[in-house]
């Protein structure tokens, strides 16, 4: 579903694709950039931007995670909403308050890295929902899972911005952990501690 930047803080049935066709209040004036043809660029990479892009190429380090617990209230156990619908919905507010997480990268092979508009995300690809079955340590597959993360490499970086979340629970439990992961330059890796504490929906079930 694409929704313009006026219904994006709107609460909907499902969000799973964010259209960034209408959103002038998180982008310049300039004309909107698709997936195909010449790319939107927006600025080349800083140094110290560059010189972490390279360290990520090298695979020295990869990026950084941060792991949020949120109670679900029996209220909502029990209603016809979905918590799925919910988080997307929480994500989708979250990230447009955020353009560094609404844009790509190009030319990463070159000396000249440049920041490129995106018009779509798709959350279906960057958010993923975990069960974890009741005969496993559900903190054994938590730690897991951050391990996992932080050491899985990006890829699309042209089409793609780079962060990504795996949202656990069970089938029994009241309360779901987000972990959300996001490549470690400098100004995405502070900017992604603050996703978290952006995801009010969930703050105030």
């Amino acid at each position: 579903m694409s929704v313009p930047l006026s219904d994006a803080q709107r609460l909907y049935p499902s969000l799973t694709t964010i259209n960034f066709d209408m959103m002038a209040r998180f982008r310049s004036q300039k004309s909107p950039s698709g997936l195909k043809g010449k790319p939107d660029i927006l600025r080349k990479l800083g140094h110290i931007e560059s010189f972490q892009s390279a360290q990520h190429s090298l695979e020295l380090y990869v990026g950084c995670a941060i792991s949020c617990r949120y109670v679900v209230p029996e209220a909502f156990l029990t209603s016809n909403l979905s918590i799925e619908n919910m988080v997307e919905q929480a994500f989708a507010r979250a990230i447009l308050q955020h353009p560094l997480f609404t844009v790509g990268r190009v030319n990463d092979e070159s000396k000249k890295l440049c920041w490129v508009r995106l018009d779509r995300i798709d959350l279906n690809i960057h958010v993923e929902w975990k069960t974890v079955p009741e005969s496993e340590d559900y903190d054994r597959v938590l730690q897991d899972t951050l391990e996992l993360q932080v050491n899985t490499n990006y890829t699309h970086l042209e089409t793609r911005p780079q962060w990504r979340s795996v949202i656990l629970g069970s089938a029994e439990s009241k309360f779901i952990d987000i972990v959300f992961v996001v490549k470690k330059l400098s100004t995405f890796a502070i900017a992604g501690c603050m996703i978290p504490c952006k995801l009010t929906c969930l703050s105030k079930l």
